[in-house]
């Protein structure tokens, strides 16, 4: 996964891909799991996005979020990170060492 993703604001692609990988950068097995994408700007921000990805690749640990109208319309640096929920309630989130920067960079228009 990128430490940076960048999209324009108000755009909905690119989709945001990722393969999520546990601490010793093995891929995440993700079969019967639900993952959802959760980016805020601050600890004291309510969460910008906390919306369902697809799980592309279960046994690869590969999942997309499809940007919602509404997601990129403020710029700025956002924190985000993936919340990945196994089949038995138990929960895990990735990266579970810091988050990734998700950058909605202003439009020219």
């Amino acid at each position: 996964m990128a430490e940076r993703f960048a999209i324009k604001q108000g755009d909905r692609k690119p989709y945001l891909r990722a393969a999520l990988k546990d601490a010793n950068n093995n891929a995440i097995d993700l079969t019967g799991c639900s993952v959802a994408l959760v980016m805020r700007k601050g600890f004291d921000q309510p969460a910008k996005v906390n919306g369902a990805c697809e799980i592309v690749n279960p046994t690869g640990g590969i999942v997309e979020y499809q940007w919602a109208d509404g997601d990129t319309s403020v710029s700025g640096d956002y924190m985000a990170e993936f919340h990945i929920t196994y089949s038995d309630g138990t929960k895990l989130s990735v990266p579970n060492s810091g988050y990734f920067v998700v950058q909605v960079l202003r439009t020219l228009s």
